[in-house]
C-alpha cells in the first residue's frame, strides 16, 4: 500500500521574517486519494520551526469529509487565513500569529 504524500501549495512571507508553508497531507491508501488533511508549517529565518505555532511549528487540521486540501493563504491582521476546498465545499481557517 502507498504511505502518505505530502504537497506544498502556497509559501507566504510573515510578520518577523518567518515563512509558513501551507499544504495537504494526502493518506492514499487504496489508490483512491480519499482522505487528506490541510496542514501549516510555519519557519523561522533560520529555517528551525517556529515552536510558538502549533504544536512544535506545525498544525495538522481534520475538517473531515473524503478530500481537503488547502489551496491559499494571505496574512491580514497578524492573523492567518487559509483557504482550500472540502468535498464539494470549501473552508477558511484563521490561526493567530504571537
Amino acid at each position: 500500500m502507498p504511505g502518505p504524500v505530502d504537497s506544498v501549495f502556497t509559501v507566504l512571507g510573515l510578520p518577523g521574517g518567518r515563512v509558513a508553508v501551507v499544504g495537504g497531507i494526502y493518506r492514499d491508501r487504496f489508490g483512491d486519494d480519499t482522505r487528506s488533511d490541510p496542514f501549516v508549517a510555519a519557519l523561522r529565518r533560520d529555517g528551525r520551526f517556529w515552536q510558538r505555532f502549533g504544536s512544535g511549528g506545525v498544525v495538522r487540521d481534520d475538517f473531515g469529509g473524503r478530500s481537503v486540501g488547502a489551496s491559499d493563504a494571505a496574512v491580514v491582521d497578524r492573523k492567518l487565513i487559509v483557504v482550500g476546498g472540502r468535498d464539494a465545499d470549501m473552508f477558511a481557517a484563521r490561526y493567530f500569529l504571537k
